[in-house]
């Protein structure tokens, strides 16, 4: 068995949502968006490791787009696979175009009375070359 193959087995099924807490009791998203990004980016490394095998330097894109892109409540898409990451719009097209084995999730950062969460929610699973 291929590694690619046995990673297959441990991929989540469409629909699972998990709700991560990252900060608590600041609705102000300025006073605390070092640490609200670096607990998302976090989460993100999480989900990628069991999956990405090749161009883990994707991570280091992924970070730069939090700084430059999350100022606040947001959804984004992101798209894990063996050969990296995706994220926002050129995760919907690396699903559109084949990405191979990977997971899609589409991520969700909201405050609510100063707790800021992200709700990862699979949306897409790819066990195929073609995805």
């Amino acid at each position: 068995m291929t590694s690619t193959q046995t990673t297959i087995t441990t991929f989540p099924e469409v629909g699972t949502v998990e709700v991560v807490n990252l900060y608590g009791w600041e609705e102000d998203f300025a006073r605390s968006a070092h640490t609200i990004r670096a607990r998302l980016f976090g989460e993100m490394v999480r989900r990628a490791q069991p999956i990405v095998h090749e161009y883990q330097s994707d991570l280091y894109h992924d970070v730069h787009w939090l700084e430059t892109n999350v100022d606040g409540p947001c959804e984004f898409d992101y798209l894990v696979r063996y050969y990296g990451t995706n994220i926002a719009e050129s995760a919907r097209i690396g699903v559109a175009i084949g990405a191979g084995p990977h997971v899609l999730y589409k991520i969700a950062l909201t405050v609510h009375r100063g707790q800021w969460t992200a709700t990862f929610t699979v949306e897409h699973v790819g066990l195929t070359r073609e995805g």
